[in-house]
């Protein structure tokens, strides 16, 4: 992907649609797994789902999150 798939996720996050930035973003790192811009659009999402706390139920979703962040190596 690019730059600007990188922005549209950003713009969903911001709109409040988290579970279709999440789609996206899953679909595209799935393609191509080695382009930094779905990394980092994924590592957005799944910051995203982090910053909504409230909202998770237990400290092991909190941990898969924060593994699944690392496991993108991003720089």
């Amino acid at each position: 992907m690019n730059k600007e798939f990188y922005q549209q996720i950003q713009d969903l996050l911001k709109q409040g649609h988290l579970h279709q930035a999440q789609e996206l973003a899953e679909k595209a790192h799935k393609e191509a797994p080695d382009d930094l811009f779905n990394n980092k659009s994924l590592a957005l999402v799944y910051l995203s789902k982090l910053e909504k706390t409230n909202e998770i139920q237990n400290i092991s979703e909190i941990i898969t999150l924060s593994e699944q962040i690392l496991s993108l190596q991003l720089p």
